[in-house]
């Protein structure tokens, strides 16, 4: 923090004289933000300070006005735009595209890592050892330790990028690129919203459900889906369960927060309280195998053998009826429908390296992917129903829809159309999200595993032992 920073902060204190409450609008700026390691009144009067600057018409954020907006060293000095990822599995169809629209671009994939949870360990060594890299790839479960950290990342602005370029993003997206101190540096080019794949001939022999529409009225909320899951038990004598595992049911329950999972280093139970009533509701009125884990056999043969009404997937499972057919899907025998949540499970953002000295380059590969419709659209086209991923532009997204993409498995069924749908429904804020939210939710998933017949206290009581596990000092409300 600059000295002069310092010294209006301590003038402020002297006017403010203590600890100050956080007001309730601005829960986003409320937190340690002179990394003294505590909330107090050092930090208070960081936000007076900020609140006269912004009053005298200063434009920068909250965050670059305390920890400054230098984007580190970056410059267009370098003929190479190196990017980062653990796969090629989308990155190696961009930079083809690419390369079809600038010939003479030259991007260089460099692999971290082989899957997801390796690079996101992986990439703070590689960052922080100077090696070179432009961008890299991250997904939203873990992208947050990257947005708010100086030292791995720098705001889309250093590059020429802002807000306004993003007038066709979808909501959720901008909340998911968004740091913790209001600070856009996520660029989200790829989205994989979900929703419920379900059978429609079981549905209809024991629900008297004979349409997609139907069906999403009597899942449209949690309540609703458990009633229905109840009543398939009793019609089908317990044999059909409504979701394939438990493991179905997290990414819908909680990839929406209603507030912060960990706030001031107080872990908040209640969203694990409430899932676990879900699991409990369930698995007590037999709509749910707790025995069957996702991804295995059990899993699969769930719906190979009638065992299942349905699965939540992602939009990356449908792809050439990628899961449909693995689970047994025959034609025209499943539906798609959002189900009781909107609800998103992965996806690609690209984040800038503080190293960055492509940086027009990497400007100019992020708007083609990320900004503009017609080359996003392009990537649907070439790409989209092998991929199924859907690319973060409305105009594009609503060009694609134009033209028909029935899934036979699904009867004809249009699912990039559905998951359009369920992407504009997300509601989504960048403020419930915390660098906790990724591990909140495999010790949960643990938890219930360990604990599948207990009580509900014994299985609340091994998720907290756990979230303190990996972070001692945190209390719970």
């Amino acid at each position: 923090m600059k000295t002069k920073k310092l010294l209006a902060a301590a003038a402020a204190l002297c006017l403010c004289g203590g600890i100050l409450p956080a007001a309730s609008a601005s829960a986003e700026i409320y937190g340690d933000h002179n990394g003294d390691g505590n909330v107090d009144a050092m930090d208070a009067a960081l936000i007076l300070q900020y609140a006269a600057y912004a009053g005298a018409g200063g434009t920068q954020t909250f965050y670059e006005f305390v920890h400054g907006s230098e984007g580190g060293d970056i410059s267009s000095d370098d003929g190479t735009l190196t990017i980062l990822n653990c796969n090629d599995d989308t990155l190696s169809d961009m930079i083809e595209q690419y390369r079809t629209t600038y010939p003479n671009a030259n991007v260089e994939w460099v692999q971290v890592g082989e899957v997801g949870g390796e690079a996101a360990e992986l990439y703070a060594t590689y960052l922080l050892s100077g090696k070179e890299a432009d961008l890299y790839v991250v997904q939203p479960d873990w992208a947050l330790r990257y947005l708010n950290d100086d030292s791995l990342s720098i705001p889309l602005s250093a590059i020429g990028i802002t807000e306004s370029d993003y007038t066709n993003a979808y909501d959720y997206a901008m909340a998911l690129g968004t740091n913790s101190y209001g600070e856009l540096r996520g660029a989200t080019a790829l989205l994989s919203p979900g929703g419920y794949c379900y059978r429609t001939d079981l549905a209809e022999e024991y629900l008297g459900i004979d349409s997609a529409e139907s069906m999403q009225e009597c899942i449209s909320d949690w309540d609703g889906f458990l009633d229905t899951a109840s009543r398939l038990s009793t019609a089908s004598g317990g044999s059909i369960t409504m979701a394939a595992s438990y493991g179905d049911l997290l990414n819908p329950f909680f990839s929406t927060p209603d507030s912060p999972w960990v706030e001031n280093n107080v872990l908040d139970i209640t969203p694990a309280a409430r899932f676990i009533d879900l699991y409990m509701g369930m698995t007590q009125n037999g709509s749910l195998d707790p025995s069957v884990m996702q991804w295995t056999a059990e899993w699969t043969e769930a719906g190979i053998y009638d065992g299942t009404l349905g699965y939540f997937y992602a939009s990356w499972c449908l792809p050439d009826n990628l899961m449909l057919e693995q689970n047994g899907g025959d034609a025209g025998n499943w539906a798609i429908v959002p189900g009781p949540e909107a609800f998103y499970w992965g996806g690609e953002m690209f984040c800038v390296a503080p190293q960055c000295n492509s940086a027009e380059e990497a400007a100019r590969f992020l708007r083609y992917f990320t900004v503009e419709a017609d080359s996003m659209e392009a990537f649907m086209n070439n790409y989209g129903e092998s991929l199924g991923y859907l690319v973060n532009n409305r105009a594009a997204m609503s060009a694609f829809n134009e033209t028909r993409h029935g899934s036979p498995l699904l009867g004809g069924q249009d699912y990039f159309a559905v998951l359009s749908e369920a992407a504009e429904s997300i509601d989504l804020k960048a403020e419930n999200l915390t660098v906790y939210d990724s591990a909140a939710i495999s010790n949960l998933y643990s938890a219930i595993h360990k604990n599948a017949d207990a009580d509900p206290d014994t299985i609340l009581a091994d998720f907290i032992v756990r979230m303190q596990e990996g972070n001692p000092d945190l209390t719970v409300n």
